[in-house]
């Protein structure tokens, strides 16, 4: 072998290791590039300034309160939100958290925040106690701001049921709902979505979304909610969000926000700049459509102390693809939970127990879907083919987390 196709060979090899260099010098740049960076926005209420007060009006003093108690003043919260996304894991995506970004002059296409979307509060009458029930909604919400659209979002969800002797105050109704949104349990609002943002993906071009579209609750069923909780649409939405919450939370699927009012398909949020913003819902690919048909409450047994009921709900739950009028769901479930009414207990105080009815039926369907266990739902479900229908919903809303 010549000395000359030796040397002829050596600069080929060297030029063919160069070109492989350059490309994978390319590549790793062209990822560097396409890797899409999300600021942090901090804190949000779902709504235009306005409405704020009125719509939230336990959590917005409670938000008031952690104003005045930090030594900094204004934006507390979000600040607190920044503090736990430093030091949150957040490996499927490059999170910005030198800095707080300032919405309104953000150069920034993606953003997150915790936005408080609902909260629910109801005290019931006991005797000489009074029962105090509050559920505070919220969305770790990714948005394109210069699009002014809505990306994905994981729903929180975060309750209490507490008692006292004697009237409630607003200042124990403002301290409960401080724990739910920011106490350091690792439970509040706050934890909730420190612990999202370690989930939080940018989707890729092409994935699916998901929605619950419409809620629907009869008139015989309406009658056992409380009369401060029957106002238009407040049942419906108190509905909407747990159901999200819970089917989020166990199966990892991101959902766009609850539209059920049949209106524009947009939704304000109110930093704590005090600017209100208007972002667009896109339409989703996959919409899910409830349907609250009736309670039931059954003696189960009886004794000196008090009774034992069995306390149902009757929900039907459609799965569908709106754009291709396929559907991929449609069944009535039943669920009961039991629950032990003391002697003496005053009249009309059965909705605490319902909703444990509700969320335990939405918490067995969200395990149906996300587990191969169907041994619940085969029994629950009216549908016949329910567990066909259930490995096709899993199969598409595992297509939703790409």
């Amino acid at each position: 072998m010549s000395l000359t196709f030796l040397v002829c060979q050596a600069k080929k090899i060297d030029r063919i290791s160069s070109a492989s260099f350059l490309l994978i010098a390319l590549l790793t740049n062209c990822v560097t590039a396409n890797a899409q960076t999300v600021s942090v926005a901090g804190f949000s209420f779902g709504g235009e300034s306005a409405a704020v007060e009125k719509r939230f009006p336990i959590s917005a003093a409670a938000i008031e309160k952690l104003r005045f108690q930090d030594v900094t003043g204004s934006a507390a919260m979000s600040r607190k939100i920044m503090a736990l996304a430093r030091a949150t894991k957040h490996s499927h995506l490059s999170l910005n958290t030198n800095q707080l970004v300032s919405i309104k002059n953000s150069d920034q296409a993606l953003v997150v925040a915790l936005v408080i979307t609902n909260e629910t509060v109801f005290v019931e009458k006991f005797q000489s106690h009074r029962k105090i029930f509050i559920s505070i909604h919220g969305e770790a919400l990714l948005f394109d701001f210069k699009a002014k659209t809505v990306i994905r979002s994981y729903p929180l969800n975060a309750m209490i049921f507490d008692a006292k002797v004697g009237e409630v105050a607003s200042n124990d109704l403002e301290s409960l709902a401080a724990d739910l949104i920011y106490a350091d349990d690792g439970k509040s609002l706050l934890h909730q979505f420190a612990k999202k943002l370690e989930v939080l993906s940018v989707p890729s071009p092409g994935t699916k979304t998901a929605q619950i579209k419409q809620v629907e609750i009869s008139p015989e069923a309406i009658t056992h909610y409380p009369n401060t909780l029957q106002s238009a649409g407040m049942p419906q939405s108190i509905i909407a969000d747990e159901f999200s919450t819970i089917l989020s939370a166990k199966t990892g699927v991101p959902l766009i926000p609850p539209n059920i009012s049949g209106a524009t398909a947009v939704m304000w949020v109110r930093f704590e700049d005090m600017n209100d913003y208007e972002l667009k819902l896109p339409e989703s690919d996959y919409a899910f459509q409830l349907n609250l048909k009736r309670f039931a409450k059954i003696q189960h047994s009886k004794n000196n102390v008090g009774s034992s009921y069995i306390y149902a709900a009757y929900i039907d739950i459609a799965f569908r693809e709106p754009m291709g009028n396929i559907t991929y769901l449609e069944s009535e479930l039943k669920n009961g939970e039991v629950a032990v009414v003391p002697a003496g207990r005053e009249a009309g105080d059965d909705f605490p127990a319902y909703q444990d009815a509700i969320r335990g039926l939405f918490g067995k369907f969200a395990d149906s879907v996300a587990r191969q266990d169907l041994s619940w739902i085969a029994k629950a479900a009216s549908a016949k083919d329910i567990q066909s229908q259930i490995k096709k919903t899993r199969e598409i809303l595992e297509s939703c987390k790409k």
